[in-house]
């Protein structure tokens, strides 16, 4: 009898543990389809910003996102936010010429 319920005890963690782990999996390609949705590229320096909003969208800390003017850096900022743990509250996006043109500093 107690041979029959350690198996299935190991059994049950067995299940617990491969269970994480699809957790973890799903986790990772919602991060991958969030990041994909808007921005696109196959380019090696595509991926380099791919693997660094990755990274970035892990931590829990603020991003400046600075480039030329058209260099999309708002769908960069999106991805950003729909791959952090904030992507179920609101993304606000401001425009830093904007303030500064109202002479706001």
């Amino acid at each position: 009898m107690i041979t029959a319920v350690a198996g299935l005890i190991s059994l049950a963690w067995e299940n617990v543990q491969h269970l994480e782990k699809l957790r973890e999996e799903n986790k990772h390609l919602q991060e991958e389809i969030n990041l994909n949705r808007e921005l696109v590229g196959d380019s090696p320096r595509t991926h380099a910003v791919y693997e660094l909003i990755r990274r970035v969208a892990a931590m829990e800390t603020t991003v400046l996102i600075q480039g030329e003017s058209g260099t999309r850096k708002e769908l960069v900022a999106r991805a950003v936010h729909n791959s952090s743990s904030r992507a179920d509250g609101p993304f606000v996006a401001v425009n830093c010429a904007t303030i500064k043109g109202l002479g706001i500093n």
